[in-house]
């Protein structure tokens, strides 16, 4: 995952878990070009060594969890550039 380490520094309110699948959602749009769930979750899959049907439930998990608000994102980019 390449993109762990500026996850880690935007997002560091979130869990390590939770960067970690940012990051490998991050990698695997880059990857796929395509914002397909199964496309994102065979990409990911690949990079992971993991199963498709494992990363497909875990990227599912992560978008539908509330405790993850896409609307704080340019609220942290915002505050980063200060």
């Amino acid at each position: 995952m390449h993109s762990l380490l500026w996850i880690c520094t935007i997002f560091h309110p979130l869990h390590a878990a939770q960067q970690k699948t940012l990051a490998l959602i991050v990698d695997a749009l880059l990857e796929a070009q395509n914002v397909c769930l199964a496309e994102l979750a065979r990409k990911a899959a690949c990079q992971t060594q993991g199963r498709m049907r494992y990363t497909l439930k875990r990227i599912w998990r992560f978008l539908h969890n509330n405790m993850f608000v896409v609307e704080a994102v340019p609220i942290i980019m915002h505050d980063m550039n200060r």
